[in-house]
């Protein structure tokens, strides 16, 4: 097993359903033999790349995707804020037409076996 992994999604798959995107990272990150979490994204127009690399020895890790309250720079570092607050780590920014949404890693609580976020 190659312990880093590419994923790609559409702007346009965000857009419409995050919470499924969101699942599908989770799960691509926990499938095979070396359990993964996302190391980079990156976005292109409307082409989205995420870097999956090794995480062996540390906890699974679930995968959300949220929209931003705001669209200045001020509104998007208050929510970055407000996920850090409540355990969630910053990941990346996804830009939509006319909004942000945000990829933020939370390692899954203790004695919980689902990827549900």
């Amino acid at each position: 097993m190659d312990p880093h992994r590419i994923l790609r999604y559409n702007v346009d798959d965000v857009a419409v359903d995050c919470r499924s995107v969101a699942l599908s990272i989770t799960a691509a990150c926990r499938r095979g033999p070396v359990r993964l979490r996302v190391a980079g994204i990156c976005q292109a127009n409307d082409e989205i790349v995420l870097t999956l690399e090794a995480h062996p020895d540390g906890p699974a890790m679930n995968y959300v995707l949220s929209p931003f309250m705001g669209d200045s720079m001020e509104d998007v570092i208050a929510d970055i804020c407000s996920r850090w607050g409540a355990g969630f780590s910053t990941k990346g920014l996804i830009r939509l037409s006319e909004s942000w949404v945000g990829l933020f890693e939370a390692p899954e609580p203790q004695g919980v076996m689902t990827a549900q976020v």
